[in-house]
């Protein structure tokens, strides 16, 4: 990706895209979730994170490929019974929520993350 527009619009999803993209573009790094992320952007798509969630990821140890790190991106477990989800008809981004994404896919959030690794913490 050439265009400095939009490779500022493809970071607003993560401070780490484009040099995961062009990564990935040069054989560096094998990794499916840039080609998704790259294709949602083209897409004008969007991911939407559940703040309690009804699936916990444990690809987050030593044995995992690509994700024996930290992880930032825990979420509560919802242990209850319910099991019909409603998503509105229209995404509407709200401010507040935008910032405090783009905190948790910031550069300073990798590094606290990073730091954390190297301490041992899961």
């Amino acid at each position: 990706m050439q265009d400095s527009e939009a490779q500022k619009n493809f970071c607003f999803g993560g401070s780490d895209l484009v040099k995961m993209l062009n990564d990935y573009m040069k054989g560096s790094i094998d990794a499916w979730d840039i080609r998704f992320s790259y294709s949602q952007f083209k897409q004008k798509g969007f991911t939407i994170y559940p703040v309690v969630s009804k699936v916990e990821n444990i690809g987050f140890d030593i044995d995992a490929t690509h994700t024996n790190v930290y992880n930032r991106y825990k979420t509560l477990l919802d242990k209850t019974d319910k099991k019909i989800m409603a998503l509105p008809n229209e995404v509407v981004l709200i401010n507040s929520f935008v910032k405090q994404f783009q905190q948790k896919f910031s550069v300073a959030a990798r590094i606290v993350s990073k730091v954390k690794t190297f301490m041992g913490m899961r």
